[in-house]
C-alpha cells in the first residue's frame, strides 16, 4: 500500500528504473561486439554477463563505455520528472534536505550511474546455456 509521495515517487523511480534497464539489456543483446570470439556468447550482453560474472578482460572498459552509453541515452529519452524521480533514489539525493516547493538541481551523473549499477547487477544474475557453458570452462 502506498502511504506518503515518498513511496510514490519511489515506485515511480523503480518502474523507471526497471524499463531502462530492460532496454538496454535489449540493445546489448542485439548488439555483436564480443572480444572472446566464443560461439556460445551470442551478444555483447552474453560477453558483458560472463565478464562480471568471472573476470574482467583487458576491453572490460570498452564494455563499460558501452553500457554507459546505452544507459545515457535512455535518460535523455525521460522526462525531467522521471529523471528527478529516478534521483531521489540515489545516494547524493538521500542527503539532500528538501525545501517545500523547492526542489535540488538534477544531477544527470549520478541518475546514469544509478542505472548502470542495476544493469551490473542484471548482468551478474543472467544467464543462459552458453554463458553458463562458458563459465564451466
Amino acid at each position: 500500500m502506498i502511504q506518503t509521495e515518498k513511496d510514490i515517487v519511489y515506485k515511480l523511480a523503480e518502474v523507471l528504473t526497471n524499463r531502462v534497464v530492460k532496454k538496454c539489456i535489449r540493445g546489448l543483446q542485439k548488439l555483436d561486439i564480443t572480444t572472446s570470439n566464443d560461439q556460445r556468447l551470442k551478444s555483447t550482453w552474453d560477453e558483458i554477463c560472463v565478464q562480471i560474472q568471472s573476470q574482467h578482460s583487458f576491453f572490460w572498459d570498452s564494455y563499460v563505455d558501452i553500457i554507459l552509453n546505452y544507459v545515457a541515452m535512455e535518460v535523455n529519452r525521460l522526462e525531467y520528472y522521471e529523471q528527478l524521480a529516478i534521483y531521489f533514489q540515489t545516494d547524493e539525493a538521500m542527503g539532500i534536505e528538501i525545501e517545500k516547493n523547492c526542489l535540488p538541481k538534477l544531477n544527470r551523473v549520478e541518475v546514469i550511474d544509478y542505472i548502470t549499477r542495476k544493469v551490473y547487477w542484471s548482468g551478474s544474475n543472467w544467464s543462459n546455456k552458453g554463458i553458463r557453458d562458458y563459465l564451466k570452462d
